[in-house]
């Protein structure tokens, strides 16, 4: 892993303002869609909840050294490739095509789009 000081000099500060300015937009757009209707008033806050949690998990995944995945780039493809076997056998039903693993609560999981990255 890289010292904390050469992660973060190469991290894109614009970029992350970017996303934190069109993140805003994005809940102001959905807060201006739902007024004047109380069922719907919560997505603006599940749209926040959501984006903190994806700004989270990208400092994470940026502050990880490329090259650690490299040394382990058989064993992600076969798990992707697993993944992708798993649907053909287990999938659930999603927009009538199977393309999902369902996992615990009522999350899922489409694992040609981690396959994608790779």
């Amino acid at each position: 892993m890289l010292s904390r000081t050469s992660v973060w000099r190469y991290f894109d500060i614009w970029l992350v303002a970017a996303i934190l300015l069109l993140t805003a937009y994005g809940v102001l757009m959905i807060r201006s869609a739902v007024t004047g209707a109380p069922a719907f008033e919560i997505l603006p806050l599940r749209q926040i909840q959501w984006a903190i949690i994806g700004f989270v998990v990208m400092i994470i995944v940026a502050s990880i050294d490329y090259r650690v995945l490299t040394s382990a780039q058989w064993y992600i493809y076969g798990a992707i490739v697993a993944g992708l076997i798993f649907v053909l056998v287990a999938g659930v039903l999603g927009n009538e095509t199977r393309r999902w693993i369902q996992l615990p609560g009522d999350i899922r999981i489409q694992p040609s789009e981690f396959g994608r990255v790779f």
